[in-house]
């Protein structure tokens, strides 16, 4: 729209134009939809050939539940002790497909928890991804982790999120993910020096 200002503080339209629709975008990938997001600093770490290969066995290990999630979080205070860490793959039984990432944080809240933490975090938006993308209605996935307390945590759906908890921030992206998520996650555990630590409240790990 064109207008001008007339004498007095009147104003004149001069021309008017047409509306420019907003452009759709439709995504080609669930890397397309978890770009969408935000967050794209959790998966620069993926390999090119993960985003541009074929991924129908995705869709088929959905249907079929032959999808198993993994993932191990590290920190070594010693040689950085602002840095989380977390690596990450999604395996299918029946196909033999992959696809690997990691993640890292610089944060003056870097523990070991916060690495275990992460790896949940990511697998809970890649779901969540997957099931926006693909449209399957209560699909079942299997995850192992180390760290029973981050297992324990997860497994509660935590509604309210108490600013004092441990990776507060880490819970609150976790239950978003989850609210778009239609998987059925199942969570075993793999023992690592996680156990170590006799911890019956996840909230205080290290």
């Amino acid at each position: 729209m064109s207008v001008k200002v007339l004498r007095g503080g009147n104003a004149r339209i001069r021309s008017r134009g047409t509306e420019v629709a907003e452009r759709e975008c439709v995504p080609r990938s669930f890397w397309d939809v978890l770009d969408s997001w935000g967050g794209k600093w959790i998966w620069e770490l993926v390999e090119p050939k993960y985003r541009t290969g074929d991924l129908s066995w995705l869709d088929k290990g959905m249907k079929n539940g032959t999808l198993v999630r993994c993932a191990d979080g590290s920190y070594r205070k010693k040689i950085s002790p602002f840095v989380s860490s977390a690596g990450w793959v999604i395996h299918c039984t029946s196909s033999s497909n992959s696809i690997e990432g990691g993640v890292y944080e610089v944060s003056d809240s870097a523990n070991a928890y916060r690495a275990k933490q992460l790896d949940i975090d990511a697998f809970h938006h890649l779901m969540a991804a997957l099931s926006v993308f693909y449209g399957h209605k209560d699909w079942k996935s299997r995850g192992g982790c180390d760290s029973l307390g981050a297992i324990k945590i997860t497994r509660r759906r935590l509604k309210g999120i108490r600013p004092s908890m441990k990776c507060a921030d880490i819970l609150r992206n976790i239950r978003t993910a989850r609210n778009k998520m239609t998987a059925k996650p199942d969570y075993f555990h793999v023992f690592g020096h996680m156990d170590d630590w006799p911890r019956d409240d996840p909230d205080d790990a290290p």
